[in-house]
């Protein structure tokens, strides 16, 4: 079996030799015998091609160029038509090329997920992959039941856990929610961006149990209260110089911090350090999209209108959060088919 995508290329290529050995050791090329986390098994045989070009696909899909990456996995599958885990990381790149539902990328997408089921209903990675794509369209009730299929296929997955824990709290099914969040955290060790999630859910919620759970973890944790913490605690209060502070311990860029105080609803805050930032530099793209996301939510229509009207001429490149923002108020105030034009002709 092809190894997932959340292993790393140095670990990939590591199976991709034993493979390579034992195929050259004279192996029939129907099976062949691999050793996975100290585990024997017999599989069935994979040209070293495709390893290699699954292995190239993934280096350039971690490091965001879907292009390259849509042409290494198609290559992969040339070598090997009926890798599930390929067929999975194939789907999960056009889902990201894809601008709006129903286009040829979405139908590719649908196509490569199908296919994979359709050799291994049991494959995690592809139903993983295949709930992100749902979520990714809006379709939360799918993106909901695929997430769960895929953590119950594998239990060792966070990255499904949580995926069906943000698909059950957008879907308003918040004990849903609660019960996988607190099966998180029940077995040690617990990571530290898991208690942090942790914390982030029991403050969106409400929940002040689980946020003082969630703190007392990240103090033994850390020895101090986590910078994390200490910036929601500043935005939540309208402390701007504590979470400029905190801003600069997790290495926030001015103009993120902008944006993670108009995202947090601090508005008046997000106004003051998208201000101060523009002054200093006004092609900052991420003080930009921060000024205009809060003049928005304060609905301000003459300040987002100055805001609009002094665009950056030379905009620095801007952040995913920046790309986020502007996605939501273009959708919000042009539609569903701006935003479609907008990604097509950006790239984002």
């Amino acid at each position: 079996m092809m190894p997932s995508s959340t292993l790393t290329v140095r670990s990939w290529a590591r199976t991709a030799l034993l493979s390579l050995c034992t195929a050259s050791c004279g192996l029939a090329q129907g099976t062949v015998t691999r050793i996975s986390n100290g585990v024997t098994v017999e599989g069935r045989y994979v040209p070293p091609e495709a390893y290699a070009a699954y292995a190239k696909g993934a280096f350039l899909e971690a490091r965001g160029d879907d292009a390259g990456a849509l042409a290494e996995y198609r290559l992969a599958l040339d070598y090997d038509s009926d890798a599930p885990e390929i067929l999975a990381r194939l789907g999960a790149v056009q889902c990201r090329l894809s601008t709006r539902a129903g286009d040829g990328w979405s139908h590719a997408a649908r196509k490569s997920f199908a296919r994979a089921l359709a050799v291994d209903p049991q494959a995690a990675a592809a139903w993983l992959e295949r709930a992100r794509c749902a979520e990714r369209g809006g379709n939360l009730e799918d993106a909901l039941a695929f997430a769960e299929r895929a953590a119950l296929l594998d239990p060792s997955s966070e990255a499904a856990a949580l995926l069906v824990i943000e698909c059950a709290e957008k879907s308003g099914r918040l004990d849903l929610a609660r019960t996988w969040l607190d099966a998180l955290v029940v077995d040690e060790p617990v990571t530290r961006a898991t208690w942090l999630r942790f914390a982030a859910f029991g403050a969106r919620q409400r929940d002040a149990g689980r946020v003082h759970r969630a703190r007392q973890a990240l103090r033994a944790l850390n020895g101090a209260e986590p910078p994390e913490l200490l910036l929601e605690d500043s935005l939540t209060h309208g402390n701007l110089v504590g979470a400029r502070r905190a801003a600069v311990d997790l290495r926030l860029t001015p103009g993120k911090l902008a944006l993670r105080a108009a995202d947090a609803g601090a508005l008046e805050l997000a106004r003051a350090q998208s201000e101060l930032v523009i002054d200093a530099d006004p092609d900052d793209s991420d003080a930009w999209a921060a000024a205009l996301l809060g003049s928005s939510l304060e609905h301000d229509g003459a300040r987002f209108q100055r805001i609009l009207a002094d665009a950056p001429v030379e905009p620095t490149p801007p952040s995913t959060e920046a790309v986020r923002a502007l996605t939501e108020l273009l959708g919000r105030i042009a539609g569903p088919d701006a935003v479609a034009a907008w990604k097509q002709g950006t790239g984002f």
